[in-house]
């Protein structure tokens, strides 16, 4: 039990007993490693789940509190004391993103920081956070508009991005979800929500081509 006290684990003396009561041990009171693997293992994200889950919870946490990708950044260093020198280590940036709220697991924390900083024992920067957490705007309807147009995406690029066509039934919240998803799996639900309300007419429902003018501006 010695080793979470040390560790600075964030539990109570209390806490680190009662989950040491339910682990296995050995004639000499000892948890073996392969015990304490088994019982704490963490399944490292797929890179399907990467996007679609982790990269997905940082976008909405930011887009809850308003934040661009580098105000974001700068608040996680600021919450592990680098005021000054703006880089965290993988430590740091576990105490950030739990300290803030994020949402994600330490396995999904740590797939993370790989995923930003590609050089083994390196720090992460801004500019291997923006590598991989774009700006965002507070407006998601322009963020996607912008993408399509940074990319030079066609109605029909977009059509077979979001597996539609033009003359499907309009959209309601459900089937628009599903499509949003396959446009872009990182987006995250109030990200979606917001662009349902505000491109959805009387009915609740969005019109595919409504839908397909809109992203083109």
């Amino acid at each position: 039990m010695k080793i979470c006290n040390d560790l600075d684990c964030g539990l109570s003396p209390d806490e680190v007993s009662l989950v040491f009561k339910h682990l296995p041990r050995n004639r000499n009171e000892r948890v073996a490693f392969q015990a304490f693997e088994e019982a704490f293992r963490s399944q490292v994200p797929t890179s399907e789940e990467f996007e679609s889950v982790v990269v997905r919870k940082v976008r909405e946490w930011m887009f809850l509190n308003k934040l661009s990708s580098e105000i974001a950044f700068d608040a996680l260093c600021r919450t592990a004391g680098r005021f000054i020198e703006k880089t965290l280590t993988r430590p740091q940036f576990h105490k950030a993103l739990v300290q803030n709220e994020v949402g994600l697991s330490a396995v999904q924390i740590d797939a993370l920081f790989s995923a930003l900083t590609p050089a083994a024992g390196a720090s992460l920067d801004l500019r291997g956070w923006q590598s991989r957490i774009y700006e965002d705007s507070d407006n998601p309807l322009q963020m996607i508009r912008e993408t399509v147009l940074d990319n030079q995406l066609t109605q029909d690029d977009l059509l077979f991005q979001m597996k539609l066509r033009v003359w499907d039934n309009p959209l309601d919240r459900a089937a628009f979800w599903k499509a949003m998803r396959n446009l872009d799996p990182s987006i995250s639900d109030v990200q979606i929500k917001a662009i349902f309300s505000a491109l959805k007419n009387d009915g609740d429902l969005i019109p595919v081509s409504d839908l397909i003018r809109n992203f083109t501006g």
